[in-house]
């Protein structure tokens, strides 16, 4: 088991602190902001708005009442099952590299798609299927995956940025229906090299993803499918 004490004791408080990734999040942040796993509380650097930061580790938000802006606050909660946390009083929930941890989100999920009020945004970044191998991973991720799990509750967005191939950046603005206007459909053929450009190149204004590849296909075409198509088939 991954020894979580241990990582927040040595670790610095700007460990994983992409730049690129928490300006992009901060972005699409609006109004009064819960954190779930906030870790060293990094997003509060970003965004100057209402910050909350949510952790189960007394060390890490320790560290974080040191470093972070004077006016950010912090919950300690184990954070895995949030049955009976009050979301009514935020605007958008983040949910950044923290979903890959869990075997299963039920409890945590659920109780955000039951109690938080209609258009609150889900702000979601975890990695790109196995793209970042981490020893406390518990899964991997999907698009289609992530699309099926939010779509029921509010309108999905993907987004494309400069760490999109490794990481998914997703949001979920919950009550909104999804309109499902546009689909991507990809006929292909060893296109290891132009399948994921061309996914990612349109992935912000598209519904659903369509692939079809053909079987004799000798390179990776398939298995760079598998993290995009809603729908993947294989011809010959």
């Amino acid at each position: 088991m991954f020894d979580y004490d241990k990582y927040y004791k040595e670790s610095t408080v700007d460990n994983n602190g992409d730049p690129t990734r928490f300006s992009r999040i901060a972005n699409l942040c609006k109004g009064s902001v819960l954190d779930i796993g906030c870790c060293f509380a990094l997003l509060s650097d970003y965004y100057f708005g209402s910050y909350t930061g949510v952790d189960f580790s007394v060390e890490a938000l320790k560290k974080a009442n040191q470093v972070r802006r004077h006016d950010a606050q912090f919950i300690v909660r184990d954070c895995s099952d949030l049955s009976n946390f009050d979301f009514s009083e935020y605007d958008t929930i983040v949910i950044t590299e923290f979903l890959e941890h869990f075997e299963n989100d039920e409890k945590i999920l659920d109780p955000i798609f039951k109690n938080a009020k209609p258009g609150t945004r889900i702000i979601i970044t975890c990695p790109n299927g196995p793209r970042v191998p981490d020893p406390s991973h518990l899964r991997e991720l999907t698009i289609p995956e992530l699309r099926k799990r939010f779509a029921p509750y509010g309108k999905v967005k993907f987004y494309n940025w400069p760490g999109a191939r490794r990481q998914i950046m997703m949001t979920c603005d919950l009550g909104e229906k999804n309109d499902d206007l546009l689909s991507l459909v990809m006929v292909v053929k060893d296109e290891e090299k132009g399948i994921e450009p061309a996914i990612l190149s349109c992935i912000d204004f598209i519904d659903n993803i369509v692939i079809a590849v053909d079987s004799r296909s000798s390179d990776k075409t398939l298995e760079i499918a598998k993290l995009y198509a809603d729908t993947l088939k294989t011809f010959e």
